[in-house]
Formats: C-alpha cells, sequence, structure tokens
C-alpha cells in the first residue's frame, strides 16, 4: 500500500482523496434509515459537486457559504467545496436575521446554500441555490476533477465566533490548521474501523474535528441530522451507528451522565470541553463507562479546536479541577506575563498558543489581527508567532497545564464563545437603556448562566417590565446562547473608585422558584407536576424548589411565559424534557417540548396524550436524582 500524503504539504481535499484512493469501499458517511456513502461514493459526488459550483463561476480562494444543518448532503457540499479551491463558511440556520445578514455582507460569498426553513427570499442580494436542488443538479454533471491549485496555507473555512464590538469576527482557518488537527495525533482514536458522532453545529468548530477527524483518517462520520436531538436520540445515534468517539460540550456531558449514562457504553472515547468539566461527572462517567476514555480538550477557534488534550486518568488527576493538559502535536503553548514574557513555572500567565493550528488572522479585521496574533521571543535571536487567547492558565510540576479563568469579560456559554461587551452593546441599543453590563455565573446545566442589569432612560415604574422586553429585544438580535435568562433594573451601576463598573457589588437575581401541591388532581395535579419539573430545571441543581408545607406553587413562576423568556436554553431544555419523561411522559417527544414552550401549554399537550403515568407510578426510566426532591410524594 502507498504510504500516507504528509498533512503539512498538501491540503484537506488532497488528504481526503487519498484516503479514498487507498479505501474505497470504506464507509464514510453514515446517515438516518441506512443512508451511507462509501469513500468512493463520497469522492465522485464531491467531484459532481465541485464541477456544478465550477459552471457557477466558484474558483480558488471564493467564499461559500452554507446555511443549513446536519446532513450527509452538507458534508458532500462542503467537499466539493474544497476540491474547487474555494472555501466554506458555515452558518447556523437558527441566526436572527439581522446578525446573519452581517456575516453574510462580511463573507462576501460567491454563492450562498441553504437547506430546509431558509427561504431563498431571506437572502437578498446573494446567488442562492436550495442545498438539495444544487446536490441533483450536481449528479447530472460529468467530466474530470475540477483543477485547483490550493496550498496548505490558503484558506479551508471561515468560522465566525462572537465579537466585543457586536461585530461576529470570521476566523480564517487555514488547510494546514486543519489537518494538523486529525493528522499525526494521539489525544484520541484516529483511523479505519472508527466512528465519530457528527452533533455539533457546522458553524462550530467541534465540527471540524468531528467530520475530518473521521474522513482525513479512514473511519466514518455519523451523522444526526435532527436539528434538535433529545438525549434519547443521541444515544440512540450512537447505538445505531455504532459510534466509538464523541465529542460534548461540558453541559451535554453532564446531562448524557446524569439521564442516559447506559447509551454511551459502546464509546471507546469521550471529548469534552467548551467549560470547566464537573468532576464529579467524571467520576460518575468512570463508574459506569468501564471501557471509555474521557478527555478534557481545550482551544480557540484561532487554533482550529484543540490547542491541549488531557486524557483524563481514572486514578485522578490531583485536587482543583480537571486539567486541560499538555499541548497536542505541531502545537506550542506559552505562559505569557504582560510583557508577553514568559512566567515562572508555577506562576499564573496568559495562555498564547503557537504552532501548525493557527489562524491566519481574521476576515477584514486588520487590526484585531495585529492585536491578537503577534511574534514574541522564545530564545535568543528565535520569534515566533502566537496567538493571544486571553485565558489564564499554570503549568504544574509535571509540566500539565491548569486553565484558570479569563483575563477580560470573554466567557463560554454552551461550549460557545461570548464577548459580554457585544451583549451589552446590543441591549444599550434599545432606546429605553440608558446602560448595561452582563455577567456570567455558574449554573448547570449549562455551565453558565447570563444576567443583565440595566438602568433605564426614564423610571422604571413607567413599565415595571421593561427589563424583560429588553431581553426579548434582544431575540431578534443575537443568537440563543447570547441572550440572559434574567434582568434586574438598577437606579445606577455599581462602580469602583477607578470608576469601572463593580461586578462584585452586582445584587443577585433571585431564582425562579416553584414548590408542588401534594393534594391536587386530575389537570391542576399535571399542570403542578409541569411546573416543579419546570422550576427545577431553570435553577438547577441544589436550589430549593419544594417545601414540606402543602401550599400551592410559588407565585414567581409565571405558567403562561416562555420556556426561553424565563431564563431556558436548548440545553436546559433537554433536561426538562428528561425529567418530564421520566416523571410523568414517556411519551412526550423533545419536539413538542420545543413548540409548547409555556407550562400552561405543555401540561395541555401531555394531557392530550393520554400517557400520563398515575399518581405515585414510576417510568422504566429512572428519576434523575437531582430532580426527586420536586416531585410529588
Amino acid at each position: 500500500m502507498p504510504a500516507m500524503l504528509s498533512p503539512n504539504a498538501v491540503t484537506v481535499d488532497v488528504l481526503f482523496e487519498d484516503i479514498a484512493r487507498r479505501m474505497p469501499e470504506a464507509i464514510a458517511l453514515k446517515g438516518d434509515a441506512g443512508n451511507a456513502l462509501s469513500y468512493a461514493a463520497l469522492d465522485r459526488e464531491a467531484d459532481g459537486f465541485a464541477r456544478f459550483l465550477h459552471a457557477q463561476d466558484v474558483g480558488h480562494g471564493d467564499a461559500v457559504v452554507l446555511l443549513a444543518g446536519r446532513s450527509v448532503g452538507a458534508i458532500v457540499a462542503l467537499l466539493g467545496i474544497l476540491k474547487t479551491g474555494a472555501l466554506y463558511v458555515p452558518l447556523d440556520v437558527g441566526e436572527p436575521p439581522a446578525r446573519r445578514d452581517r456575516m453574510l455582507k462580511d463573507s462576501a460569498p460567491q454563492l450562498v446554500l441553504t437547506a430546509d426553513g431558509v427561504g431563498l427570499d431571506d437572502i437578498p442580494g446573494r446567488r442562492v441555490f436550495h442545498l438539495e436542488h444544487a446536490l441533483t443538479l450536481s449528479r447530472q454533471t460529468s467530466g474530470p476533477r475540477v483543477s485547483r491549485s490550493t496550498t496548505p496555507g490558503d484558506i479551508a473555512c471561515v468560522m465566525y465566533t462572537s465579537g466585543s464590538t457586536g461585530q461576529p469576527k470570521g476566523v480564517l482557518v487555514p488547510h494546514r490548521a486543519v489537518a494538523r488537527l486529525v493528522q499525526g495525533q494521539s489525544y484520541a482514536p484516529f483511523g479505519a474501523g472508527e466512528t465519530f458522532l457528527h452533533l455539533a453545529p457546522l458553524a462550530f468548530d467541534a465540527s471540524t474535528f468531528e467530520i475530518w477527524g473521521a474522513l482525513l483518517n479512514g473511519g466514518s462520520v455519523a451523522v444526526v441530522a435532527e436539528a434538535h436531538p433529545s438525549l434519547d436520540t443521541v444515544v440512540e445515534a450512537i447505538a445505531q451507528h455504532e459510534a466509538t468517539v464523541a465529542w460534548f460540550t461540558a453541559g451535554l456531558f453532564s446531562l448524557l451522565v446524569d439521564h442516559r449514562i447506559e447509551g454511551l457504553k459502546p464509546l471507546k472515547c469521550i471529548l469534552a470541553g467548551g467549560d470547566v468539566l464537573s468532576a464529579r461527572h467524571v467520576a460518575r462517567a468512570y463508574a459506569g463507562l468501564p471501557d471509555c476514555g474521557i478527555v478534557n480538550g481545550y482551544g480557540p477557534t484561532e487554533n482550529t479546536t484543540f490547542t491541549c488534550c488531557y486524557p483524563i486518568p481514572r486514578e485522578g488527576w490531583g485536587t482543583g479541577a480537571v486539567p486541560i493538559g499538555l499541548p497536542i502535536a505541531e502545537t506550542g503553548v506559552h505562559l505569557l506575563d504582560e510583557a508577553l514574557q514568559p512566567v515562572r513555572p508555577g506562576d499564573p500567565g496568559q495562555i498564547a498558543c503557537a504552532g501548525a493550528g493557527l489562524a491566519a488572522g481574521y476576515l477584514h479585521r486588520e487590526d484585531l489581527t495585529a492585536e491578537t496574533f503577534v511574534m514574541i521571543e522564545t530564545g535568543p535571536g528565535c520569534r515566533e508567532r502566537v496567538y493571544l487567547t486571553g485565558d489564564l492558565g499554570r503549568q504544574r510540576s509535571d509540566g500539565v497545564v491548569e486553565f484558570l479563568g479569563r483575563i477580560d469579560t470573554q466567557v463560554k456559554i454552551r461550549g460557545k464563545r461570548v464577548e459580554l461587551g457585544e451583549i451589552e452593546n446590543a441591549l444599550r441599543s434599545d432606546p429605553a437603556v440608558l446602560d448595561a453590563v452582563v455577567v456570567a455565573r455558574d449554573a448547570p446545566p449549562d455551565g453558565k448562566r447570563l444576567s443583565a442589569y440595566l438602568v433605564l432612560a426614564g423610571p422604571a415604574a413607567i413599565d415595571p417590565n421593561r427589563g424583560k422586553r429588553a431581553l426579548a429585544r434582544l431575540r431578534g438580535m443575537l443568537p440563543d446562547h447570547m441572550i440572559p435568562i434574567e434582568a434586574a433594573v438598577l437606579d445606577a451601576l455599581p462602580l469602583t473608585t477607578n470608576g469601572k463598573v463593580d461586578r462584585a457589588r452586582l445584587p443577585a437575581i433571585a431564582p425562579i422558584a416553584a414548590r408542588p401541591s401534594r393534594d391536587a388532581a386530575g389537570s391542576a395535579w399535571v399542570e403542578n407536576k409541569v411546573a416543579a419539573l419546570w422550576a427545577e430545571t431553570l435553577c438547577g441543581p441544589g436550589q430549593d424548589t419544594h417545601s414540606d408545607s402543602h401550599q400551592d406553587l410559588d407565585r414567581d413562576l409565571d405558567r403562561d411565559a416562555n420556556f426561553f423568556d424565563q431564563g431556558g436554553s436548548s440545553l436546559t431544555l433537554m433536561a426538562l424534557h428528561a425529567a418530564l419523561r421520566s416523571a410523568l411522559c414517556p411519551r412526550l417527544s423533545l419536539m413538542a417540548v420545543f413548540q409548547h414552550t409555556s407550562v400552561r401549554a405543555l401540561a395541555r399537550h401531555i394531557e392530550a396524550l393520554d400517557g400520563v403515568m398515575p399518581l405515585g407510578a414510576s417510568a422504566d426510566i429512572p428519576v434523575p436524582a437531582t430532580l426527586e426532591g420536586a416531585l410529588p410524594r
């Protein structure tokens, strides 16, 4: 068998073609209902898609926006785009139109590909094709491969992240950075016979690991096509496709360990990250998954998904939080002081990334590129280009790096990087808001929850609901994970002696609370039970959401209010769905919870299913320990 190509010398598409030539019959993609493509078939389909794009004048260096969810066809499109020498720009279908339009304008695509749920008329002034229609047309093409002259330093994709100015930043990811992420690495099992679960949105950099980690090593990609998969859908996909490797956000990892740990047993390796991992959940996972290794993965998009990885030892890692580990191959990490000089071993310093995974910079943001991608002295006469992450780290005596937090106001929400300044700017654009500050606080299972503090342009008494209205306005401006779950209106923001906002003096905002009524019956009992689980999910484990007294539900919980307006997220909604199935209605679908987003509407839907367990009964699925206290006895 011919030797494999060097990832440092070729591009992603050429590396894939080499695998397809050597392993044509191996399964590359696994989709729903047994839909699968071999490497040879995927190569042919991608070549056809490249010919279709070439006929639309897409060529070297052009951007093609993919506004679609996960699917076998989407991966065909990604590979076809690279085969023309172009670059792909994945955008989230759920992006608010105004924010999406800013990214479309910024990326200046030659072509836009959309999927179901996005109308062609929604993309004004662009050449737009529906993805499935484009795939159909591409299968009617014939001829040789499109010629291209792409180099490893050319851009493979643009990944957008949150920006403090209110304008999302497009990270320019070169081919060599993608190849470095998944070839010649040992932090996860790469190779033929491995099946990578594809669960991340295409616009999230974890998808780079999921897709190319398999396709550049002879493995298979198991596509979870459902836009909002439930915990059951996730574990069913693992079983159906015999997945061996999966990446989860820290919050989703905790949920799966709490509610569906048995479904994780087929996995050989779980990578988790995006936020600080829960040590308790790591211990529970190892107790229940004797044949699965767990890896804590750390890295910014600017260094292509992973910078450091830590295969967590079963015997533990010492004291403190789970470390982020050591740099992966072809990667360097420096811990620097404010003068960009190395700190002493054991001292905290800013984490700076180096090596083949570095992005080329930010699209159309030369100023920000120059500010964060800098040259540092690494020795006498030696200089190296690094990315300044804004994260603090410390090196242990064994060389392992610990993550200590952020220097600035950037946080991770559900694994996605968020600049609090972007949210604050959006809030200040409301004519009724004079000033605003947003903070992030710990809140399982999401990892962190965002709280907004507002100073209004007029007296709050004029409109006591103005805080809620300000948050509702954000839903048309920012994606779901960037919407604060609560807002407090203050007369003035507390300031330090230097005139800066004193975040430590911002008052706590009381969580929603609910107490179940034990002597309720019929419809009231169902609604009370839904309300109790609803409040428990929003508050998170450890909150006092029930009482020994026979009182009605706390009036703080508005039973007609939208779940997301009360601070819910897609991840907490998954937790609510699991709790409702366990304690009340095993037949309840996740989509029904998305569609019936108030306590009262959801209770009526559950009653209509005629699948409510009688008082005192229990489902086959055990009630999560964190929710037991919220159930009627």
